[in-house]
């Protein structure tokens, strides 16, 4: 009889974490980190897709946002977190992915001009908001923005920042690889996850934990593993563009915007390291795929052409003389197809109410959702996922306002 029926090779055991990850977005990279920073083992299961809205996030942080010019919600706390995490991030994985900048906007209407003086240049008695919210607005005239058209001027404000989202994950699971940390590996969420008497377990990876978040975005979830989340997502695209020589030479620039601050209108600019500019994004409920080169994909880069040439008439104003009028703009230098270098899109897992969902099950409180961030997730995760950790460890409980099923919540207490 043969040896290897008499002693078979014991079975390797499965490796123990003190929480496993499923997905590996700007979620799931800062429940890593936040993980790391408390001494805890993480194992993080991806499978990179380059058309998940975390690598294609421009990953812009405004303190003011939307028509109203309100203050993001909840804006201070959330940066405050923010500002230290990415930092620690940075310095443990030697990498470069976190600036804070001032952030400019630029006026579309008069109306808007003195919607700003209503509520950011406040002068009576009462707190302005930029006291409440440690938010600092200055308003800008018109010919600071030069060559950019801003008939009505505009404001920067601050605290503002950018964080590289494809850096930040590319750091992260290059830091969790180094550890054998990282799991690269599609999973089936219907038979490949395990619920045991000790916590989760996945067989095909040979790796269990007491605990178990699912950070996956818009990808679909099996109810039988957690109840279906109120999303209500929404498809961005961006374009990585080259503008003509003509704008984007020194001589052209006015001497206060060299073009190297993010900038918003209609939509917005990011200048980066390669002198090409990142510009976004579009917001589409109803065509929920990632395809460029579809009728959706070429509808939204044409919309998006269309609105950064509204930025630059030319002539341009000079800084010596009035603006031109909205409505005689005539740009000799369109921004075409051929200033197109990349276009890419994803879809937002955006929630009814603009609020995160997190939270564990309702059954089984080491099982955990991280999601619903929608184009807030570079400002939010880091600061959810120390309140993630904070359950795990102490039960401390989740703000009925990122609870996950909130909405169920309300319905049943108003009944």
């Amino acid at each position: 009889m043969s040896n290897q029926f008499i002693n078979p090779t014991p079975p390797t055991p499965n490796q123990s974490f003190d929480l496993i990850v499923l997905g590996g977005g700007i979620a799931g990279c800062c429940m890593a980190w936040e993980s790391i920073r408390r001494n805890r083992r993480i194992a993080l299961v991806d499978l990179p897709n380059p058309s998940t809205s975390s690598r294609v996030a421009a990953g812009l942080i405004t303190p003011i946002t939307g028509n109203r010019l309100a203050s993001s919600w909840d804006f201070q706390p959330f940066f405050s977190s923010a500002n230290h995490f990415y930092p620690y991030a940075q310095s443990n994985s030697e990498t470069s992915f976190w600036s804070t900048k001032p952030a400019l906007r630029i006026f579309l209407s008069q109306e808007e001009s003195e919607l700003f003086a209503r509520k950011w240049e406040n002068t009576d008695s009462s707190p302005s908001e930029n006291q409440r919210h440690g938010i600092t607005a200055k308003r800008l005239p018109p010919n600071y923005f030069a060559p950019i058209h801003a008939p009505f001027g505009g404001f920067s404000m601050e605290p503002a920042a950018r964080l590289d989202t494809e850096a930040f994950l590319q750091a992260t699971h290059s830091y969790l690889h180094q550890r054998q940390w990282l799991f690269a590996s599609h999973i089936d969420l219907n038979s490949d996850v395990l619920a045991t008497q000790e916590g989760f377990e996945l067989p095909s990876l040979k790796i269990q934990s007491k605990h178990l978040c699912l950070a996956l975005g818009a990808a679909p979830c099996p109810t039988s593993l957690f109840p279906p989340l109120p999303l209500h997502p929404a498809r961005g695209d961006i374009l990585e563009i080259l503008l003509p020589p003509s704008l984007n030479s020194p001589a052209s620039l006015s001497p206060t915007l060299p073009l190297e601050s993010v900038i918003h209108r209609d939509a917005w600019l990011v200048p980066l390291a390669t002198n090409s500019f990142l510009l976004g994004a579009t917001y589409d409920r109803h065509n929920l795929n990632a395809t460029t080169d579809s009728t959706t994909g070429l509808f939204a880069r044409q919309e998006l052409l269309n609105r950064v040439n509204h930025w630059f008439p030319n002539p341009y104003p000079s800084p010596s003389i009035q603006p031109i009028e909205e409505n005689s703009i005539i740009n000799h230098y369109p921004i075409d197809e051929k200033s197109i270098i990349n276009h890419r899109a994803a879809v937002r897992p955006a929630s009814y109410d603009r609020h995160p969902l997190i939270g564990p099950h309702l059954n089984n409180a080491n099982l955990l959702c991280f999601n619903g961030l929608g184009s807030k997730g570079s400002l939010m995760a880091p600061k959810l996922a120390s309140i993630l950790w904070d359950w795990i460890l102490n039960r401390t409980p989740i703000p009925k306002n990122l609870h996950w099923n909130r909405r169920i919540q309300k319905s049943t207490e108003s009944k």
